[in-house]
């Protein structure tokens, strides 16, 4: 099945359930995207807002160029080292084996939008 590539690092794929902007996303087995949680390595973030299951939507790839956007899980400070955390959402806390996904650009609250840098380290 082919994907429509309609930005450079940003890919179309199809979802299994409702996305939020700037969740991270994993890959499945069936080439769907679905929310990572703390344990799940992420292949980017959620590029625009998937309203249902079966929608496609676009995904920033962890290699794209430049920042990303992601949840706050909590509060987090500009320049914090973040990690998944449940809900496709970051956080500065590696608790529970949460997976390192980069650094934090600027500061943010819980439940913010936040800009970071994707370096797993």
């Amino acid at each position: 099945m082919g994907r429509e590539k309609y930005d450079v690092g940003t890919v179309t794929f199809e979802t299994t359930e409702a996305i939020p902007l700037g969740s991270l996303v994993k890959l499945d087995t069936a080439g769907t995207v679905t929310i990572a949680d703390v344990t799940q390595e992420a292949i980017g973030t959620a590029a625009e807002i998937g309203i249902a299951a079966g929608q496609r939507i676009g995904v920033d790839l962890h290699n794209k160029p430049g920042f990303h956007i992601g949840i706050a899980a909590a509060a987090i400070t500009k320049g914090a080292v973040i990690y998944g955390r449940d809900d496709g959402e970051i956080d500065d806390s590696s608790a529970d084996s949460a997976l390192r996904v980069g650094r934090a650009v600027e500061a943010a609250a819980a439940g913010d939008l936040i800009q970071f840098i994707f370096d797993r380290g």
